[in-house]
């Protein structure tokens, strides 16, 4: 066996162990993703700030009359309204984090597979030339 046939081996090798590991880390990520089951909590709590806010907004009267009579100043005082909510604005930013949080998992989970692709390939590249020699 000559010095790059040995070269090749080493490298072939600790190809193999990235390969032999990596399905478990990607398993592994792939579990963590799966408790990411706040994102919906939080999507249903803002949901319902939104809802009592709309409520609110819309049963508005003054004198027996409605307040805001058009869609677009309902709209404009929903909004204000909620940028005054403490527990909206709580609930938002939680939210963006979290899905944040998710993002940066899913692109992870996406390089170990990407990476897992490369010494795939890397393995067959090494066995065939170690093969041949």
């Amino acid at each position: 066996m000559n010095l790059i046939t040995k070269t090749l081996s080493n490298d072939l090798q600790e190809t193999i162990d990235k390969l032999k590991s990596l399905p478990e880390e990607i398993r592994v990520a792939r579990e963590e993703l799966g408790n990411f089951s706040e994102i919906d909590i939080l999507t249903q709590r803002i949901d319902l700030i939104k809802a009592d806010i709309m409520f609110e907004v819309r049963n508005e009267t003054k004198d027996g009359k409605p307040v805001h009579t058009n869609e677009g100043a309902r709209e404009s005082r929903m909004l204000q309204l909620l940028q005054a909510n403490p527990e909206f604005k709580e609930a938002t930013l939680a939210l963006q984090k979290i899905k944040s949080e998710k993002q940066q998992k899913e692109a992870e989970i996406e390089k170990k597979i990407n990476e897992f692709k490369a010494h795939r390939s890397l393995a067959r590249l090494y066995a065939s030339i170690v093969e041949n020699d």
